[in-house]
């Protein structure tokens, strides 16, 4: 039986898009339940947080991808720009309807280039592979 390896560029797509429900689309929802409150949504631990795994799964996956596999910086170039905008958020949220989702689709978009890429490394890798091992 194999055992697949974990895919740190789908889980980093999957918080991204997580991040931008959170930041853009749970305000909008709560704001016609004004008798629920919305101060735990709002709380700066939750969104710190939500940055420090968006970074430590950006890390785990572009670090594979664009220094190991297929060595191509352009999502490393992608993603660190969209977590300098979450950080910039955090310091100025009068810009969050705007920031939030650049951050959000630049670091979906280079979470997608580079699980493509590393796709296609390893599809080019394991015919050798195959070969080295016969």
């Amino acid at each position: 039986m194999r055992i697949r390896s974990v895919q740190w560029d789908l889980l980093g797509i999957s918080v991204s898009v997580l991040c931008a429900l959170h930041c853009v689309g749970l305000p909008l929802l709560l704001s016609s339940f004004t008798l629920l409150g919305s101060q735990w949504l709002h709380n700066p631990w939750l969104e710190v947080s939500m940055i420090v795994i968006s970074l430590l799964l950006g890390v785990l996956s572009f670090y594979r991808g664009c220094f190991v596999q297929h060595k191509n910086k352009l999502p490393l170039l992608l993603f660190v720009p969209g977590v300098a905008l979450l950080l910039l958020n955090q310091q100025n949220e009068r810009h969050a309807f705007y920031l939030i989702p650049a951050a959000t689709v630049l670091i979906a978009v280079a979470h997608f280039i580079n699980y493509r890429k590393c796709r296609q490394s390893c599809a080019t890798i394991r015919p050798e592979a195959k070969r080295q091992n016969v």
